[in-house]
């Protein structure tokens, strides 16, 4: 007999104020500027290559800010976390055709996500790294208005952009 003593779980929802959200975004996106990471070489682009700031509160979107808040309650309930977490850094990633995102963590907070604000197909997908060598990677397949939750230290990437559309998506830490 098989159990499955440790699964991760991971919440998927789609946003209920999209039109709202999206609007946010898009001024917040005109008063941005992008730039790389210089430690990373040119693997895409990042409104805060240092992630100093809270990109979602300095472009006052608030809208998307309460989606997340509420989803976050529903997250932490499933996760049994009792903590009082909220925002605390975010900033937006900008994939360009072959950027790509290398496998990393956020394992110095409690749970990250991700907004998809333009998604052009399966492109650019999120993914998530096992620690045992016979699992595969798990794929999260971006789609506009999805909103992403996942425990901080579960190491991810973002497989290469082969459009030429570019994607753009909203990160964010929460502790």
């Amino acid at each position: 007999m098989i159990e499955q003593l440790f699964s991760i779980p991971v919440y998927r929802a789609q946003v209920s104020n999209f039109s709202a959200i999206q609007n946010e975004i898009t001024n917040g996106i005109k008063n941005s500027k992008f730039s790389t990471n210089p430690g990373w070489g040119r693997t895409h682009y990042l409104s805060d290559p240092n992630f100093s700031e809270n990109w979602l509160v300095k472009h006052r979107c608030d809208t998307l800010l309460s989606e997340i808040s509420n989803h976050v309650d529903n997250y932490k309930k499933v996760l049994k976390i009792k903590t009082d977490c909220a925002v605390k850094e975010s900033w937006v990633a900008l994939f360009k055709e072959h950027n790509y995102g290398h496998i990393h963590s956020h394992a110095d907070n409690i749970i990250s996500g991700v907004y998809y604000y333009k998604v052009k197909g399966s492109k650019g997908n999120l993914f998530f790294k096992s620690k045992r060598a016979w699992q595969n990677a798990a794929h999260a397949k971006s789609e506009e208005g999805l909103l992403l939750l996942f425990p901080s230290d579960l190491e991810h990437g973002i497989t290469t952009n082969t459009s030429t559309v570019s994607r753009i998506s909203i990160s964010f830490n929460l502790a």
